[in-house]
């Protein structure tokens, strides 16, 4: 299973999907593309390493096999 938190100004709205469910996998590309389109970015994060790090990498395109994806408004300011 996985899911996207995505960030925005109540909290977060967590999206999740199981890619033994097309459709479900289908919503979830569909609100991701809705964000990157919006200028949002969005974060694939790994599990916890054994050094007890935890990584993550930019990602442009969805991926229903990464299990974890944080999607974070654009920075503001001036």
């Amino acid at each position: 299973m996985g899911m996207l938190k995505i960030m925005d100004g109540h909290g977060h709205t967590e999206v999740k999907w199981d890619v033994e469910d097309p459709a479900s996998v289908e919503k979830a590309r569909e609100v991701f593309q809705h964000r990157i389109l919006a200028g949002y970015h969005a974060y694939a994060v790994a599990p916890i390493d054994t050094a007890g790090q935890r990584k993550g990498a930019v990602i442009k395109e969805f991926d229903p096999t990464v299990e974890r994806v944080v999607i974070a408004p654009p920075m503001a300011g001036g």
